[in-house]
């Protein structure tokens, strides 16, 4: 009999959740019927990653494959009317940056207005997909800027002397092994992977010159990569004005004469465990996808 009383408690505590959390989805946010006209909000939170598996939302990954395919999806809705982007992220990979950064520019296009939201962190990779929008909201103590790029490669070789592992290379070309982890790196090297990060930085500042104009002062000012707060970001023209999620969803409201609480489209549907768990829409990345990461850590080039 105890352990039916159990059985029963525990059957009516998950049923209850499941009610609550069922309702708080469809009660919290105004949600878009097939025909009203609404604004699209996709949250970019994380390391931006090239990766088509993102983790559960707060573990720390933005797919740029997911964020691209959405913001498109948002472009081609008639019943979209704006872009809200709420970026939480201190960057990432630099070419999935640059992908994002193009398909907002690409949705532009369409004659509908972009709006950021900056949460605690919008830097690096994270203000190269801020710039292109129409108005840019940040907190006075946002951390965004940092508008440079980095490489580090792992020199493993004393180690593995140590461990008595000596490792053969065959290669066809003099830069097929640059950046291995089994030798110092070279002086030609060195040299090498440096003109290729002040490449990458140089079309970051390329880009975000060409999103939003900025005084030649500030210009000298961010290239030196360092982390400017959001209340000296509005000073230097890098933000529009400051506010939070909320501001911005008024303010892109009023841009599109929308209701003050506009209607969320829906870009991709939730299953009801991510409803009720309050996740993105995202997957868990199985162990193996882990693992594969990991084992192809390789070269990086980061913002």
């Amino acid at each position: 009999m105890g352990k039916k009383i159990l059985y029963f408690l525990i059957g009516l505590v998950v049923v209850v959740l499941a009610v609550v959390g069922t309702a708080s989805f469809f009660l919290d946010t105004p949600r878009a019927t097939r025909a009203t006209a609404g604004i699209a909000e996709i949250r970019i939170d994380g390391i931006i990653m090239s990766s088509p598996a993102p983790g559960i939302a707060g573990m720390g990954m933005a797919s740029a494959p997911r964020i691209t395919s959405l913001i498109e999806r948002a472009g081609r809705d008639e019943r979209v009317k704006g872009l809200l982007l709420t970026i939480n992220s201190p960057g990432g990979g630099a070419a999935a940056s640059q992908e994002i950064f193009q398909e907002i520019l690409r949705f532009k296009e369409t004659g509908k207005p972009v709006v950021v939201s900056m949460g605690e962190t919008a830097a690096s990779g994270g203000y190269y997909v801020a710039a292109p929008a129409d108005h840019i909201f940040a907190s006075p103590a946002t951390m965004t800027g940092s508008i440079g790029a980095i490489m580090e490669l792992i020199d493993t070789s004393e180690l593995l002397e140590e461990l008595g592992i000596d490792i053969q290379t065959l290669k066809a070309g003099e830069f097929k092994d640059a950046g291995s982890i089994s030798r110092p790196m070279s002086a030609g090297e060195e040299e090498y992977f440096q003109d290729m990060v002040d490449t990458i930085q140089q079309q970051f500042l390329d880009d975000v010159l060409k999103a939003r104009p900025l005084e030649e002062d500030v210009v000298e000012k961010i290239s030196d990569a360092r982390i400017i707060l959001g209340s000296e970001a509005l000073e230097m023209g890098m933000v529009d004005e400051l506010g939070n999620a909320i501001d911005a969803r008024r303010f892109l409201a009023e841009k599109t004469e929308l209701p003050e609480a506009p209607p969320i489209i829906v870009l991709e549907e939730k299953t009801f465990l991510e409803r009720w768990l309050g996740l993105e829409g995202q997957r868990t990345p199985r162990i193996e996808e882990a693992l594969m990461s990991i084992y192809n850590y390789g070269i990086r080039l980061l913002y």
